[in-house]
């Protein structure tokens, strides 16, 4: 099979796990001058990428997961031997773009159809028994479309801390987080990881959506451990309608057992409902109008608009 090769044309990002460089293919006809996100590391370091790859060939042609183009292992200009993952670029960035986008705040008709797509994605991760550990709007990405009248779609990546779930988490973490702790449950913190903790970090980024602020007001990581274990939890929004509200209560529900699933909260009236149309009182005089309702034409049309705003 004919080797196919990409320059790498940018930096996109970089952390723990390595960097994230904008590749453009330059020799496939098919694939030329095709853009795609590529995660390297140091061979040596790339556990976490070679797990993330094999978890996301079990999700292909997933609408709202990360796709991946397989791995390679290259050389770079030191000769250190580099692991490369290679991706779909989210060409919205992530959610935090996106919020930035609304100018801060997501209005909550919009708030609806992210949640979800997250929803949908996690409900797949659930059946195969694993746990993202990590949800957060960094780590979910945004795709638009050519037609920026149509909503984007929201895709979860970044699975390079997947837990299997109902298996206690044995490993040491800094304060009992496993993942971003603005965005970790409870039980989560003692170890406890099942597809609740998901559902948790949801409500958090629901919150965040809706008001342009972390679920969570804290002066640091120790503070922010001793509210989740004395039995806090995120304030939900005022603004929010009845059934967004009780959304959020079934996704904060501080016992994992009671925390509604990813399935179930699909089909909360949240989510199913079409919003109410906002009513307006009219004068009685109105009713005994028989014009508006019988004798609507052209020329009445300014003289019966005008009766109906008095």
């Amino acid at each position: 099979m004919d080797m196919i090769y990409g320059e790498r044309i940018g930096l996109l990002g970089s952390g723990s796990y390595g960097k994230v460089h904008l590749v453009k293919i330059i020799s496939s006809d098919s694939w030329c001058g095709r853009l795609i996100a590529e995660k390297s590391c140091e061979e040596e370091l790339g556990e976490s990428l070679v797990k993330e790859k094999e978890i996301l060939e079990q999700f292909p042609g997933s609408p709202h997961i990360i796709q991946t183009y397989g791995c390679s292992t290259s050389f770079d200009y030191y000769e250190t031997k580099v692991f490369s993952l290679f991706l779909e670029l989210a060409n919205g960035g992530n959610l935090l773009d996106l919020m930035a986008d609304y100018g801060g705040k997501i209005p909550e008709q919009h708030v609806k159809s992210y949640a979800q797509m997250i929803l949908k994605a996690l409900v797949e991760i659930d059946s195969r028994g694993l746990v993202h550990s990590d949800l957060k709007p960094a780590n979910i990405l945004v795709f638009h479309h050519q037609d920026c009248n149509t909503m984007p779609i929201l895709k979860i990546a970044d699975f390079g801390l997947v837990k299997l779930s109902g298996v206690k988490d044995t490993d040491s973490w800094e304060y009992g987080f496993r993942g971003t702790a603005p965005y970790m449950s409870p039980e989560s913190i003692n170890g406890e990881i099942s597809g609740a903790l998901d559902v948790w970090s949801l409500g958090c980024i629901i919150i965040e959506m809706i008001t342009g602020q972390m679920a969570w007001n804290y002066r640091g990581i120790e503070d922010l451990r001793e509210k989740l274990l004395s039995g806090k939890k995120p304030e939900i929004p005022q603004n929010m309608s009845v059934w967004g509200k009780d959304f959020l209560e079934r996704c904060l529900a501080r016992d994992a057992n009671r925390r509604w699933s990813a399935r179930r909260l699909l089909y909360h009236p949240f989510l199913l409902l079409q919003p109410i149309p906002e009513m307006v009182f009219l004068p009685h005089q109105l009713m005994s109008s028989t014009r508006i309702a019988t004798n609507f034409s052209e020329e009445s049309r300014p003289r019966q608009e005008f009766l109906a705003c008095c």
